[in-house]
Formats: C-alpha cells, sequence, structure tokens
C-alpha cells in the first residue's frame, strides 16, 4: 500500500511538472518571427497605450495624424519594419519615397507578440489632401512579410 502512495505520488509531482513546463515553453502563437495585425489610427505613436490604436480607422481627417500599429513575433536583433505611405492616382497605388521610413526592432529581441507603432503627421501649418491612400509595413524576414491597409483622407 505505501509503495502505490509513493507510485501515485511520485506521478502526480512528474505529471505537474510536465504541466508547467508545457505551459511555460511557448509563450508566443508564433514561433518565428512574424508581422500581423495593422490597425489605422489618428493618436501620436508615443500617446498610445501598448503601441495600440483604440480604433481600427478606414477614414481619418485632413489634419489628422496618419498612425499605424503592428504585431510582432519572436523579433531578432537584426529584425527591422520599412513602412511606406501610397496615394492612388490614376487607378494605381504610387509610393510617397519621401514618407517611406525604417524602425529597428532590436529592443524586442525574443520578446512574445510585441505591439510597435509609428506613422505620419501633416507637415506644420499644413493638411493632408483629400485622397485614397494605402499604408504597408514590410517586415525584414526571409522571405519578406508586408500587411497593408487602404485608408481614406477626407475633410
Amino acid at each position: 500500500m505505501r509503495k502505490s502512495l509513493k507510485t501515485f505520488k511520485a506521478s502526480y509531482l512528474l505529471l505537474s511538472l510536465l504541466i508547467c513546463v508545457l505551459a511555460f515553453s511557448s509563450c508566443c502563437e508564433e514561433d518565428e518571427l512574424t508581422i500581423k495585425g495593422l490597425q489605422i489610427c489618428t493618436e501620436e505613436p508615443d500617446e498610445l497605450d501598448s503601441a495600440t490604436c483604440d480604433d481600427d480607422m478606414s477614414t481619418i481627417g485632413v489634419a489628422d495624424n496618419v498612425t499605424f500599429s503592428v504585431e510582432i513575433f519572436a523579433a531578432e536583433s537584426s529584425s527591422k519594419i520599412t513602412s511606406k505611405f501610397y496615394v492612388f492616382e490614376n487607378g494605381v497605388y504610387l509610393p510617397v519615397e519621401s514618407l517611406t521610413q525604417e524602425k529597428s526592432l532590436s529592443d524586442f529581441e525574443g520578446k512574445c507578440g510585441v505591439r510597435v507603432a509609428d506613422g505620419w503627421r501633416p507637415s506644420a501649418g499644413n493638411v493632408w489632401p483629400e485622397a485614397d491612400i494605402k499604408i504597408e509595413v514590410i517586415l525584414n524576414s526571409d522571405p519578406p512579410q508586408i500587411v497593408s491597409k487602404e485608408v481614406r483622407i477626407r475633410i
């Protein structure tokens, strides 16, 4: 009887340990460098709570900031995102090269499901023209991963 109690305790301890290991071995829903969850909003990137847009917007005003937020998984020290701003003209989206920007993700190396925000604001004293735009965010993974969203700028 004592032997079966010892076996039960040992089995229980082993099972508990196995559950703990499995529970903490993978904190990410993605194990590889991944980008997803593109959101668009008008807040300043530094003012966002946890770099998350409260409202994912499809239309913004001409005086608004254009801010994006993405979720990054399993960032590496060399990881970076490139964000591009396109304007719809004559039936195609054309890149506005002067608004292309890069952001290093090295601060997030090894972290799980981190939201990152960045964006653009109209230059001082100016507003955006009314336009249909596309925001594209490229993660320098192999192969590169791209998320994009179309947005309207209206008065």
